[in-house]
């Protein structure tokens, strides 16, 4: 087969894979606790004027996430019996989120903010997004920029785990960032979290704004990873030529 031929074929198998992570993301806003979506992001809200200040859709899902949840249950034993007493108001859950976003230059969509942005090139493509050109580096420092922005009074950040199902306004009790040797130019992060609601009951503009802002970050989600896995295969094709 030559090499047109190849890059005819993954052209074909990008585009599908593509389709399907768009049907599953119609699924996954349809049915959100039946069909999971593998999107984590992080939005920045300005609690006094309701405004979005910053977000990020992860380009690349971390490596590895936990989520914890210590239920808020006192057992004790008396002389003559066992104490169960149980407070149902809400438990905060502890959250480790570890990966990287690798080398690769990579085209990102976002949400319209009043961010300014940490490095790269962004450009706004709708009154609704952003694209932002952006190596892993500079992903990194978007996160980095996220993280110290919401530690400003009024600032409220939530995490939209889509993999879980799970979403919730959050603060971050530390961070960190490293590399090696053996991964030189690649940028591991490190974020542990705490959870202090549930979005439902805090988001900005109430539950029906939390739908919209989420079906709206999976059609960016789709669109962003179209463009990448096509600008992969254009480069592919344009390195086979030469």
């Amino acid at each position: 087969m030559s090499n047109l031929g190849k890059i005819n074929n993954e052209l074909e198998q990008a585009i599908q894979s593509v389709a399907g992570a768009a049907g599953r993301a119609y699924l996954h806003s349809l049915y959100p606790n039946e069909f999971e979506y593998y999107m984590l992001v992080l939005e920045l809200y300005d609690f006094y004027t309701d405004e979005l200040e910053d977000s990020l859709i992860f380009p690349v899902m971390p490596n590895a996430i936990s989520e914890s949840e210590v239920l808020l249950t006192n057992i004790k034993k008396t002389m003559s019996s066992v104490n169960i007493i149980k407070n149902v108001s809400y438990a905060p859950r502890v959250i480790s989120i570890q990966g990287t976003f690798g080398k690769k230059i990579r085209i990102l969509l976002s949400k319209n903010t009043n961010a300014t942005p940490a490095t790269g090139f962004t450009t706004k493509v709708s009154k609704e997004a952003n694209a932002t050109v952006k190596t892993g580096y500079g992903v990194i420092k978007i996160l980095e920029r996220i993280i110290k922005a919401s530690k400003k009074e009024g600032s409220l950040l939530f995490l939209h785990n889509l993999s879980l199902g799970t979403s919730y306004l959050i603060e971050t009790t530390d961070f960190s960032f490293n590399q090696s040797l053996e991964n030189n130019m690649m940028w591991n992060y490190q974020l542990n979290i705490k959870t202090i609601a549930e979005s439902n009951n805090v988001y900005v503009g109430g539950q029906k704004a939390l739908k919209s802002s989420i079906n709206e970050l999976l059609k960016l989600h789709v669109i962003t990873k179209g463009i990448n896995m096509l600008a992969d295969k254009a480069t592919q094709f344009i390195n086979n030529k030469i």
